[in-house]
């Protein structure tokens, strides 16, 4: 078993501050919004990884192991490929965006993380997801504009 919702929380949580910190550190040398984009981003990766790691768990409990015919992590991949080539057409089209298009994208991945969380009926772990989204990026956009600007 991978863990409570809380722990799932507890994981991407170290992801957020991890991706927050590097990003504090690239807004210093002059790249606006880093902060958004590594904290949104990481913890839309560990997001995920743990969804994968549930979907292999719950896939296995309800079914017998002699009945899998597909991998079922096989519709994370499916998910995650489509939103990255969503995201990279908004980078790659967004030349008035700049670093705004990769915020966007980093958006996108952490709030497909929270609609696969709602699939798997974890609405808890999908909410609190979308809030520490929220408070990132306005965390980003104030210390971008009160403290670095």
């Amino acid at each position: 078993m991978i863990g409570s919702e809380a722990e799932i929380l507890k994981t991407i949580s170290v992801g957020l501050l991890m991706g927050f910190g590097f990003g504090l550190i690239q807004e210093i040398r002059g790249r606006f919004g880093a902060m958004k984009m590594y904290a949104l981003l990481t913890a839309g990766v560990a997001l995920f990884t743990a969804l994968n790691f549930l979907i292999v768990e719950s896939f296995g409990a309800n079914y017998n192991v002699v009945a899998w015919t597909a991998d079922p992590t096989g519709i994370l991949q499916s998910i995650f490929i489509g939103v990255a080539i969503v995201g990279a057409g908004f980078v790659f089209k967004s030349d008035d965006l700049g670093h705004d298009a990769v915020s966007l994208f980093s958006s996108i991945v952490i709030m497909s993380g929270a609609g696969v969380a709602v699939g798997l009926e974890k609405y808890y772990l999908a909410l609190i997801v979308t809030f520490m989204a929220i408070v990132a990026t306005e965390l980003a956009l104030l210390i971008e504009d009160k403290i670095l600007s």
